[in-house]
């Protein structure tokens, strides 16, 4: 009941090429460019509502689906029952991560729950220098 007053907010572009199948062969592709954003209480008071990017939007994402269909469809009998209608399809699919939160482990404010640090710094690291563990720099990140 008490979050009924919150919203959210989502725009996306989508673009679509698709051939239907000429020769046994259809081929498609899209691709969403989206945007998320919704509204809650700031962690540290109640009483302040903040709007923020939704933290599990996938802002970019690209499809690409192909169908052929077998030959073996105008068979008849028994080749025709077990050879007929097989289609081969293949999908793959390249989208950005989900985006993470940099929080503090504990509240610094004593709302029970964990606040987020102020940023001070860019944390993008030159690619050089990242790693699996280090992939920002953590020291522009204070309580």
């Amino acid at each position: 009941m008490r979050e009924g007053r919150f919203h959210q907010w989502y725009d996306s572009l989508q673009v679509q090429f698709q051939r239907r199948y000429r020769k046994g062969l259809m081929f498609s592709t899209h691709y969403t460019w989206a945007n998320g954003e919704w509204d809650s209480w700031a962690p540290w008071d109640i009483t302040i509502i903040e709007r923020f990017p939704n933290p599990l939007l996938i802002r970019h994402k690209w499809v690409v689906t192909a169908a052929y269909e077998l030959p073996g469809k105008n068979l008849t009998g028994p080749a025709g029952a077990v050879l007929g209608g097989w289609q081969a399809n293949v999908a793959a699919f390249v989208q950005s991560g989900l985006p993470y939160d940099i929080s503090n482990a504990v509240s610094r404010t004593n709302t029970g729950g964990t606040d987020r640090p102020n940023m001070i710094c860019d944390p993008n690291l030159p690619s050089g220098q990242r790693t699996v563990s280090r992939w920002f720099n953590t020291d522009c990140f204070v309580a």
